[in-house]
């Protein structure tokens, strides 16, 4: 391999240098000059909206420990970043989309407490903590324990920070600004009407004697109140950056309280992506009054896709022009799209990368090459080219996978359930990194006998839950809503801890 040609490690957001510079500029405003603001990333599947996001917290690392670009001035060591998802299906679901940046805000032992404390709460009890005397200011200790706690809560799933806390033995808890849990357990609007948090809690919280009396709207006003409220204790004056990826699934109780805790929480970045939608929630309409910056993602161009090649195939070599041309055509300037079209030839075996540029293999002409019609077409191709055992387990996690991952362990008993078998020579773990090795999956958490994947793209795992048979299909749905109910059935009362779960389902 040639000197111009050679292998390096290469990242990059491509085309979008416009939309970074923006950042920067929002970024440096919340950090630096505790300005918050409200960004919306528009763009169609594939355009790299979610890259952005991933792009929002290395900016914000890098203001972090450059001290702000350079700028000379000292910042909250507990400003934290956390990004929010939901899909087709959780978005039905009210308040699914923030349920994460609750568990990563209330700790297991915060939780218990409010649950004890709302059971027996009376307006007295709220009035005569808050009259007490006030908790003395961390020490310079305390304060870095609850830096180090909220960076590992934003950077690691919960899951995996509860497992670090207590190998660790850290005697903070690992949860998004620590220190702001005793302003909790003292507010009365938050002990009061703490079971309205349930929708966005692992587990629930029994209606007390003030919201038993709640139903209907009123039920969901008072819920959103709450919930802003706690928002606002744990990220007020915290300057704070909350992403919310494919909004165009949210459902109107999230769109809502999205509403709420932008005129709460202050200073705070909001970033929102989504795709360009028919009709819009009248909540969000709302917020597009109050909207700084709407950036619509636009087609790559021809040299943005070069860059994109070199990108992906790890080298520095020109493109050859009518391989380049050909890619940004045929992909409209979709980099996942054209991304897929890359990978897709390596498999195929039709480029060549040895000389000064990247090229088709000798004796291939662009005529030659098949380009898919649509993603779905392009991805589904590049599914068929894996191995069988590949091919089966990708289609199993497809089914799995909740807002796009999933674990190792969760897999065995649904290849069961499906009457599936892996070969003798191999085991799950390896088939996953082949999977990522082959940019199907990415991996998130890399623990012994559980690592956690998720898939690279939503595509991905649509296109591969689509071509499961009918009847695969339903005995591994089937498993999971037993798997549910198992797991679950427990927490329902006893009328409704009898199948209907699975029923609904199966």
């Amino acid at each position: 391999r040639s000197a111009t040609n050679k292998k390096v490690a290469l990242f990059g957001t491509y085309g979008r240098a416009g939309e970074k510079r923006k950042l920067e500029e929002l970024l440096l405003d919340l950090v630096v000059r505790g300005h918050g603001s409200l960004l919306v990333l528009r763009g169609d599947s594939g355009m790299g909206k979610t890259h952005i996001l991933e792009e929002i917290k290395a900016i914000k690392a890098c203001i972090t420990v450059d001290g702000a670009l350079g700028a000379r001035r000292r910042f909250t060591p507990t400003s934290c970043t956390i990004t929010a998802t939901t899909s087709e299906i959780e978005g039905k679901t009210p308040f699914f989309m923030w349920k994460d940046i609750f568990e990563r805000c209330l700790s297991p032992d915060t939780q218990t407490k409010l649950s004890e404390h709302t059971a027996h709460f009376q307006p007295s009890d709220a009035a005569a903590s808050s009259s007490s005397r006030p908790p003395a200011p961390p020490t310079p200790r305390q304060r870095w324990q609850h830096a180090v706690a909220t960076t590992i809560s934003y950077l690691y799933p919960p899951g995996v920070a509860d497992q670090l806390e207590r190998r660790m033995g850290c005697a903070v808890e690992f949860v998004i600004r620590p220190q702001a849990d005793a302003l909790l357990l003292t507010d009365q609007l938050v002990l009061q009407h703490a079971p309205l948090l349930s929708p966005v809690l692992p587990e629930p919280i029994k209606d007390n004697q003030w919201t038993k009396q709640l139903s209907g709207e009123a039920r969901k006003e008072a819920t959103i109140h709450v919930m802003a409220r706690v928002l606002e204790l744990k990220l007020g004056g915290a300057h704070s950056t909350l992403m919310f990826d494919d909004t165009h699934w949210m459902d109107s109780s999230s769109w809502a309280l999205l509403n709420a805790v932008r005129g709460r929480v202050q200073p705070l970045l909001l970033v929102l992506t989504t795709r360009p939608m028919a009709e819009t929630d009248p909540n969000f309409t709302k917020i597009e009054a109050h909207l700084k910056d709407l950036e619509s993602l636009t087609e790559l161009t021809r040299p943005d896709i070069d860059e994109l090649i070199r990108n992906q195939l790890g080298v520095t070599g020109q493109v050859e022009y009518t391989l380049s041309s050909a890619i940004t055509t045929r992909s409209g300037g979709n980099p996942f799209f054209a991304k897929g079209f890359v990978t897709s030839f390596v498999e195929q075996g039709v480029l060549d990368i040895s000389k000064d540029t990247i090229e088709l293999a000798e004796g291939m002409r662009i005529a030659d090459v098949d380009f898919p019609s649509s993603v779905e077409t392009l991805i589904t191709s590049r599914i068929d080219r894996l191995p069988v055992a590949d091919q089966m387990l990708l289609k199993v996690a497809a089914v799995v996978a909740c807002s796009g991952t999933f674990t190792e362990a969760q897999l065995p008993p649904m290849l069961r359930a499906g009457g599936l078998e892996l070969p003798a020579d191999t085991t799950i773990l390896a088939v996953l990194r082949s999977l990522r090795d082959a940019d199907m999956l990415s991996c998130a958490s890399t623990k012994p006998g559980n690592a956690a994947f998720g898939f690279k793209h939503a595509s991905v795992q649509t296109v591969a839950c689509h071509v499961l048979s009918q009847e695969l299909k339903l005995k591994l749905h089937r498993a999971a809503a037993e798997d549910c109910e198992a797991q679950y059935g427990a927490l329902a009362e006893p009328s409704e801890a009898s199948g209907e779960l699975l029923q609904l389902l199966a």
